[in-house]
């Protein structure tokens, strides 16, 4: 079994630049850590996944040993299992990201056949893919240039002859829940391979792996941030994410978006990819 990771965008900033001030529990001391203990983001992004996953498995009547196994090394502070691909920042939209100084060693490290990664959110999962494709030499990162990658992005895997079931052609999704859903697919289903393929020939630099890039793609699991767990219209980004996760547009999803991650992310886990 591979072993996972969280990967959240980046850890905010007051809008003049301080840092935020949280009270000391534990080994935790007054700054915000990733994915912090002390922070909803810990339950919903760590704890959620996790617990969907050990469900899935005894559903798919696997081993939940080698993942119960991971899990002090996940849940301890300061794990290096839970990451950023983005520095500090202040939380204004016109602010950039930045590529956190730790990435590049991060993915150079990074073994597709041995490691899956789990990420949260549209700027994390297609962030980290802009810069993959642009050979990871562009370090400063506007939401809008992200964005603009994105959409040429499944809009180049839409190109491909032999398009996924259900899959929107052109692709003119809104909000951009549903193309985190869309990446999430190119990711995790045995026939996603031959689109992701074809975008990454199209998108990334004259000088990058492009293998390399593919394979880790394979083994990285795009999912909601903070925008699924939001308490104005209950339910309706996670169902626009998985209406397009699991290729079924316009449909009332037959299963919870807890259990549908938890499949995906236990698939995964085994060297197994989704079959829906």
């Amino acid at each position: 079994m591979k072993t996972v990771s969280m990967v959240g965008e980046s850890l905010p900033l007051r809008d003049d630049g301080s840092e935020y001030k949280v009270t000391a529990c534990g080994q935790l001391g007054s700054q915000l850590e990733t994915f912090d203990s002390r922070h909803g983001v810990f339950c919903n992004f760590v704890m959620t996944p996790l617990l969907a996953s050990i469900h899935a498995l005894t559903q798919q009547e696997a081993d939940v040993e080698p993942l119960c196994g991971q899990l002090e090394d996940i849940l301890k502070d300061g794990s290096e299992r839970r990451f950023n691909v983005f520095g500090k920042k202040k939380k204004g939209k016109d602010e950039a990201f930045v590529i956190d100084a730790n990435l590049a060693s991060r993915v150079r490290e990074f073994d597709p056949t041995r490691q899956l990664w789990l990420l949260f959110g549209y700027q994390t999962a297609f962030g980290l893919m802009a810069w993959l494709l642009d050979n990871q030499e562009t370090t400063t990162w506007t939401r809008k240039r992200i964005e603009e990658v994105g959409f040429a992005f499944l809009t180049a895997a839409s190109t491909h002859e032999r398009l996924l079931k259900g899959w929107p052609k052109p692709v003119e999704v809104e909000p951009k829940t549903g193309h985190t859903g869309l990446l999430h697919r190119l990711c995790v289903e045995a026939e996603g391979a031959e689109m992701l393929k074809t975008a990454v020939e199209t998108m990334a630099k004259p000088n990058a792996d492009r293998d390399r890039i593919l394979t880790i793609f394979r083994s990285l699991v795009p999912l909601l941030h903070n925008e699924g767990y939001r308490q104005a219209n209950i339910g309706n980004v996670q169902v626009c994410f998985l209406n397009y996760a699991t290729g079924k547009v316009g449909t009332t999803p037959s299963e919870q978006y807890w259990r549908v991650i938890g499949s995906a992310i236990a698939c995964r886990l085994r060297e197994q990819y989704v079959n829906r």
